[in-house]
């Protein structure tokens, strides 16, 4: 494919490029200067959610004693769910709004803060139980919608009931952030300097994808410490496998237009990471 020979303006001033290729050419192939901005962009974004997300868990950490007595009776039972079934409703708005700026700007931020608190309560609370529920996220794709999933700790939803509710320690999430920051890093300095085509792994990662949604309701039948383990595992394994997939995906088949696709799909490759690995690392220190 080749580049437009008309003058290319500046993807980071938010002036639709559709004279120059209407979207139909990709980032690898355009010119240098549109590249580096379309990633200094992407970058810079997807920095920005991710220090709302680490903000947002930090503040629910110093609010610990009223979080956990308001969890214990049941009083905020509904808020991870609220914050997911928000974080789904900005994500299908920016499907459709994701070339309207500054609007998709504005749904870009609630969809963060939303998948922000979620994580938070995630990544600080859990019940003693072994249930678990699995919260289904649509990932935004130019053309298609591919699924993906969190499956987190359930999260009792009945305000009668007294329940014991188990922390994360803050050394085991400084950890797992470490871990995720790194692994994130590595692969995609990896794939970006390598010059493999990851494009053929995408039948073979959603199947992968499906057999992790499958696995939750078995998960929660064994209540198996060494199938749960196993089950972080492999759900940590499939999403830095995604992360090299998106990534290549990304430089090779997304216009330099598809920013907030690029943001979101990496933000919620990292997140999914990052949960996998807190839980790979509770049930190893439990071990």
């Amino acid at each position: 494919m080749t580049t437009s020979s008309v003058p290319y303006p500046d993807v980071e001033s938010g002036h639709p490029i559709e004279k120059d290729f209407a979207f139909n050419n990709n980032v690898a192939n355009v010119h240098v200067s549109i590249r580096l901005g379309f990633l200094r962009k992407v970058y810079g974004i997807l920095f920005t959610q991710l220090m709302v997300t680490v903000i947002c868990a930090g503040v629910m950490f110093q609010f610990k004693e009223p979080l956990m007595k308001a969890m214990e009776y049941g009083y905020i039972s509904f808020a991870p769910l609220l914050s997911v079934l928000c974080a789904l409703g900005f994500l299908i708005a920016l499907m459709f709004l994701k070339y309207n700026t500054p609007l998709n700007y504005i749904l870009l931020l609630g969809f963060t803060l939303s998948e922000s608190m979620a994580v938070g309560f995630v990544a600080r609370f859990m019940q003693c139980s072994h249930c678990t529920m699995t919260l289904v996220m649509q990932r935004a794709e130019f053309k298609l919608l591919a699924v993906k999933c969190h499956n987190m700790r359930e999260f009792r939803d009945f305000p009668t009931y007294h329940t014991t509710v188990v922390t994360y320690s803050a050394s085991l999430v400084i950890q797992a952030v470490g871990l995720t920051a790194v692994a994130t890093f590595c692969l995609m300095a990896y794939t970006v300097l390598s010059k493999r085509d990851f494009s053929q792994w995408g039948a073979g990662l959603f199947i992968g994808l499906l057999l992790l949604l499958l696995a939750g309701p078995i998960n929660f039948l064994l209540g198996s410490s060494l199938f749960e383990l196993s089950f972080a595992l492999g759900g940590a394994v499939l999403f830095s496998l995604l992360i090299i997939y998106d990534t290549h995906r990304i430089m090779h088949h997304c216009s330099p237009e598809d920013y907030i696709v690029a943001c979101i799909d990496l933000y919620l490759d990292i997140l999914n990471l990052f949960l996998y690995l807190l839980r790979m690392l509770r049930e190893m220190q439990n071990q």
